[in-house]
């Protein structure tokens, strides 16, 4: 649940606030020495519903091995190697540079499916939604900074306290956002503590 703070922040930044989860705890696989298996979780899988009509699941753990997280994904912090799909049937450090990136997010739209960050973008095209029609497929690029995503974020932020960039109707990340975010990650303790894996609407005070 650590790191899960990021996550509710980065899907509720996309899909809109979260309004109920619901949340099946993973059995512990280690004992404290105090003697307790429960103390924290060691993952969980949780139904997120959001306020504007998308369901999502979302599985989470600390004790499984994976490229699917966000640090792997998205390669933001440099402390941390960033995992990559082999373009053959091995990976070596010939061709890492031309590796495709792993996804973190899929989003399952109506008109297409979006995998984050890579960015892959699946559509039927200009071709009617049928599964006779293949799926085109498209990377969406994004910009070409190279810098740290760290110091990107303190570069905005220095250029806002110095009022070089207008933040127009108050800072992009509010305060609310922040307690927003909180409000879920309570929820879905709730509801792992629930033990039956019940349905918790989110409660903002």
């Amino acid at each position: 649940m650590i790191n899960f703070v990021h996550e509710v922040d980065v899907l509720q930044y996309l899909l809109g606030p979260i309004t109920r989860v619901s949340a099946e705890k993973m059995r512990r696989r280690y004992v404290t020495e105090e003697g307790d298996a429960n103390s924290v979780e060691d993952g969980a899988a949780l139904t997120l519903r959001f306020e504007s009509g998308a369901v999502g699941s979302f599985i989470l753990s600390d004790s499984v091995v994976s490229p699917h997280n966000f640090e792997a994904g998205t390669g933001e912090n440099p402390l941390l190697p960033r995992a990559r799909r082999p373009c053959h049937d091995h990976l070596s450090d010939t061709d890492r540079s031309e590796a495709e990136p792993v996804d973190v997010y899929r989003i399952f739209g109506t008109n297409g499916t979006l995998s984050v960050p890579d960015m892959t973008l699946w559509t039927c095209g200009d071709k009617p939604q049928s599964w006779e029609n293949e799926l085109q497929v498209q990377r969406i690029e994004l910009d070409n900074d190279t810098r740290v995503p760290f110091e990107r974020q303190l570069d905005h932020f220095i250029a806002v306290v110095r009022g070089d960039i207008l933040t127009g109707d108050g800072p992009g990340c509010t305060g609310e956002e922040g307690l927003r975010v909180i409000a879920v990650c309570e929820a879905v303790i709730e509801a792992l503590d629930d033990g039956e894996g019940g349905r918790v609407s989110v409660k903002m005070l």
